[in-house]
């Protein structure tokens, strides 16, 4: 048989389990703790599932161009031959 501390004429225990023999407190607790968890859990994934649609629209407004390397020193080529042509003109 459990002790209880009882804090008065007709006062209720201190320990007054619930139906599964838990506290009231803990129980408070685990509920919290649940529904917290839940809630970063749905924020977060609405958060991921919004980047990835911005990335989507993005990518359809302003598609990424991809230049060819050679293409590249074509023109960084080009540009050094007239920076040599204008050096050695004037």
């Amino acid at each position: 048989m459990k002790s209880f501390i009882l804090l008065g004429y007709n006062a209720r225990p201190v320990f007054c389990p619930t139906d599964n023999g838990m506290p009231p407190l803990i129980n408070a607790g685990i509920e919290l703790t649940l529904v917290g968890m839940g809630t970063v859990f749905f924020f977060l994934t609405v958060l991921v599932l919004g980047m990835r649609l911005m990335a989507w629209v993005v990518g359809i407004i302003a598609p990424v161009v991809v230049r060819d390397p050679d293409e590249e020193l074509e023109v960084a080529a080009i540009a050094a031959a007239l920076a040599l042509h204008r050096k050695t003109s004037s």
